[in-house]
């Protein structure tokens, strides 16, 4: 039977499945896609609290904390 590969990063985090496990592989990448979303939005969430810190502390400027903000929000 032929397989479909998806590769992750390098060819040992390769994963194969086969064509009747399409559903299940299609499953576990919207669970993976699901927490690589959520560790994102919590490593955003940190950035921001550490950047807001800065700006408290005056080390940074209102114009920099903005510029930063948007950056990471990606707006």
């Amino acid at each position: 039977m032929v397989g479909i590969l998806r590769t992750v990063d390098q060819p040992q985090n390769a994963v194969k499945f086969k064509r009747n496990q399409n559903e299940e592989a299609l499953k576990l990448k919207s669970e993976i896609e699901a927490r690589m979303k959520n560790q994102s939005s919590k490593s955003d969430l940190s950035s921001l609290k550490e950047l807001k810190s800065l700006l408290d502390e005056g080390i940074i400027t209102q114009e920099e904390f903005d510029l930063k903000k948007k950056q990471i929000l990606n707006i």
